[in-house]
């Protein structure tokens, strides 16, 4: 965080980032919390949360993302690889939507054509968790989207 004045200003940590620092082999003390932000990730669900910190002793910066169930920093790589291995079973899902929700786990709101099994098809505007839902309703034969989509930022 940076002050009115330009200098950083440390951000109150708490007990994790004490956990962090011995996970990543660091003097706790010498670290500072810059950020936090949560990492969603839509199809494997879970909690996670990636902090900045600054390492005092080697002016590093550093940027571990936690899995906050079990409180230990997880490899971001391998939690991408996970969800889209996850987002390829959803076969309800056309190409499109699955790189859409993959990329915009968050989306707040689109619009997609659902076709049910028995070929009736309706329009449904819902965020990405609302997409989700009706990809995995047994009912749901395809799930495409309408338009082109805007991303906010």
């Amino acid at each position: 965080m940076t002050s009115a004045e330009g200098r950083t200003v440390p951000v109150p940590t708490d007990d994790l980032v004490a956990q962090l620092a011995a996970q990543l082999g660091r003097a706790s003390h010498s670290l500072v919390e810059l950020d936090r932000h949560p990492f969603r990730l839509l199809f494997i669900g879970g909690s996670f949360l990636t902090l900045t910190l600054r390492d005092q002793a080697s002016r590093e910066i550093l940027e571990p993302t936690i899995d906050m169930g079990s409180r230990r920093v997880v490899d971001v790589g391998e939690l991408r690889e996970r969800d889209r291995a996850a987002a390829e079973e959803r076969t309800t899902l056309t190409p499109r939507v699955r790189n859409l929700l993959l990329r915009h786990p968050d989306l707040p709101a689109f619009t997609v054509v659902v076709v049910r099994s028995d070929g009736r098809s309706e329009q449904v505007t819902g965020d990405a968790d609302r997409v989700l839902a009706l990809a995995d309703d047994p009912d749901v034969s395809r799930v495409d989207i309408v338009g082109d989509i805007e991303i906010p930022d």
